[in-house]
């Protein structure tokens, strides 16, 4: 929840289909796998798409633009930790 908000809409994992984020706390989240194709292990990294960012952009250092797999651009949060 910290990193990805659920304000609007609960964020949704990238490339695994049949996986259903269920629930964000701090830093972790609860996947429900729909599908018995998908096999995932302990410590395996998952994207995820976020349904929203204005709530959480400032706790970023940088975004990536991403295009059809392949970073195409990197946007510095300028305004991250600034309190003026």
């Amino acid at each position: 929840m910290k990193a990805a908000s659920t304000d609007q809409a609960v964020p949704q994992p990238l490339n695994l289909e049949g996986v259903k984020v269920k629930k964000l706390a701090e830093e972790h989240a609860l996947l429900e796998l729909e599908n018995p194709a998908v096999e995932l292990k302990l410590g395996d990294k998952i994207d995820l798409i976020p349904g929203h960012v204005c709530t959480t952009v400032n706790l970023h250092d940088r975004y990536y633009g991403v295009r059809n797999g392949k970073v195409e651009v990197i946007w510095p949060i300028t305004g991250r930790g600034k309190f003026r």
